[in-house]
């Protein structure tokens, strides 16, 4: 796929297609699930709401006989929610690392940048893809390396107080955590992928994408 800077830009077309079916199990799982479950919760807020309200809605009305009917039907509406729901948390909890997911990650805690590049290389070759001396393994490298800034805690419990009693926090920075780290790692392939049309990129509703757009203002 030629060269850049003397290096190979990496052909990601030689990795085994297991590779691409783990890569669109974890985006459907960990990433687009949790997308779905903030529907399902805000769709279930919904039908709750009409049963609380539907007494009131009724009252004094002639559809007031109805209600239990009406009532059966909400419930009914708001257990299947609950079903998928539950079954899509379900299907997050089970989902587990690979022994390649936790040896790279041990090497990016390790601090050797070295260490966490030839980890990147053994995770690729575990679908037979060899991504040495590549533009790809160095972009992966700077996508899934370094610190994070620290979270509040961390920062807290880094103080250290001089001889006069004064606070100083000295910590701000700290390792990512293992699902941030091959988050990273997974959604950098599926990028990748997805720009190849090797898979599809997965669809989220617009509802979803509401919800999210309001929380970032």
């Amino acid at each position: 796929m030629g060269k850049k800077n003397g290096k190979k830009k990496g052909n990601i077309y030689e990795a085994d297609r297991a590779m691409t079916l783990r890569v669109e199990d974890f985006l459907r799982v960990k990433v687009y699930g949790l997308h779905w479950q903030t529907r399902l919760k805000r769709d279930l807020g919904k039908v709750q709401e009409k049963i609380d309200k539907a007494p009131e809605l009724l009252k004094g009305s002639i559809f007031a006989e109805q209600l239990p009917e009406l009532i059966a039907q909400y419930e009914a509406e708001a257990n299947e929610l609950r079903k998928e729901y539950k079954a899509r948390m379900d299907e997050a909890e089970k989902f587990t690392y690979t022994k390649a997911d936790n040896a790279l990650y041990d090497d990016y805690t390790s601090g050797d940048l070295e260490k966490l590049k030839a980890g990147i290389v053994s995770w690729f070759k575990a679908y037979s893809w060899d991504t040495t001396d590549t533009v790809f393994l160095d972009d992966c490298l700077a996508a899934i390396s370094g610190l994070r800034q620290a979270k509040n805690s961390t920062i807290i419990k880094s103080v250290v107080y001089d001889e006069k009693g004064d606070a100083r926090a000295v910590k701000f920075t700290e390792q990512r955590s293992k699902n941030d780290v091959l988050k990273t790692l997974y959604c950098f392939v599926a990028e990748k992928l997805i720009d190849l049309k090797l898979i599809t990129a997965p669809w989220i509703c617009s509802d979803v994408v509401a919800v999210y757009e309001k929380k970032s203002k």
